[in-house]
């Protein structure tokens, strides 16, 4: 069996598979290429509904003990992030708050400490405005408007996470927002024009995610903020060959910015309506789907 037959065979879970892409012809080069893995969470690294990463965590051990470099890229606070990875034993490079600040282990690349501002052990890279900023535009924009956009750091904590269904914990670390703002409230269509025209107007915007809407700086999302990591590393580690997961709209800025873009299927086996050209998606939903394709990128890798 040939190469590109056996990855075929191991990325039947994609479609199309992987060897059909045109940047496999990386296996032809001689000269070896790092591989990065950038990851949505929610609905794809993490069950959706539970928010487990039972069915993914044995693949992601897998791919760190193959020496790629695997990248965290959500929504999700710094106080989130930090926590699923002191729960999964790990620590790692993530993009935080939908591409608004970029988080490094310190220990990870001394290279970089002197060039770039720390937090306790880590190096941060901010992209966007902070929250104190955000918060104010948008608590003009209610005035203005006499409307409720159900701000995440408004919320009781009880009620934040009844809605969320996190535990108390959980939901506390989700509202600690330190470069954007999540809306709660489900915004009707002139809403939401009135709201993207305010925003802009400040140099900010909102996007859609999995359940949720975030407002960022109007120059910042999650490709972006992987394009800038990505200049990094190539500095320190050479070549690069990225795969990016992810399950919704929100993901399609970090999508574009890889050379293998997965597209992971909801839990009715369906998929978010998202365009590009190539886009592999994924038959298995959430961290099944994820885990399956990361076997087969560690296979055609290897």
């Amino acid at each position: 069996m040939t190469l590109k037959e056996s990855t075929a065979s191991l990325s039947g879970n994609l479609t199309p598979p992987l060897h059909e892409n045109p940047a496999f012809a990386w296996k032809d080069q001689p000269v070896p290429r790092q591989g990065v893995i950038v990851t949505d969470l929610d609905g794809t690294f993490l069950d959706r509904t539970t928010y487990s990463p039972a069915a993914s965590l044995p693949m992601l051990r897998k791919a760190l003990a193959d020496g790629q470099i695997v990248v965290f890229c959500s929504s999700k606070t710094p106080s989130e992030q930090k926590h699923l990875q002191q729960t999964l034993g790990i620590k790692i490079p993530f993009i935080c708050e939908n591409g608004s600040a970029i988080y490094l282990p310190r220990e990870d690349f001394p290279e970089l400490e002197k060039e770039i501002e720390k937090d306790s052990d880590w190096l941060v890279i901010k992209l966007g405005a902070g929250f104190p900023e955000i918060d104010s535009v948008l608590e003009n924009f209610e005035e203005t408007y006499t409307t409720d956009l159900g701000r995440m750091s408004q919320k009781p904590i009880k009620n934040l996470a009844s809605l969320t269904g996190l535990s108390e914990p959980a939901a506390l670390r989700a509202r600690s927002r330190l470069f954007s703002e999540t809306l709660t409230a489900p915004l009707e269509e002139n809403t939401k024009a009135q709201l993207e025209t305010f925003l802009r107007l400040q140099g900010l915007k909102f996007e859609c995610g999995g359940r949720f809407h975030t407002v960022t700086s109007l120059e910042t999302d999650k490709g972006k903020a992987y394009k800038h990591l990505k200049a990094l590393l190539q500095t320190i580690r050479g070549d690069l060959l990225s795969i990016g997961l992810g399950d919704s709209e929100n993901d399609l800025r970090l999508l574009e910015s890889v050379d293998f873009p997965v597209l992971v299927a909801k839990e009715d086996g369906t998929h978010e309506p998202v365009e590009l050209e190539p886009l592999h998606r994924n038959k298995k939903p959430g961290p099944h789907g994820w885990s399956a394709t990361i076997g087969a990128w560690l296979h055609a890798m290897a």
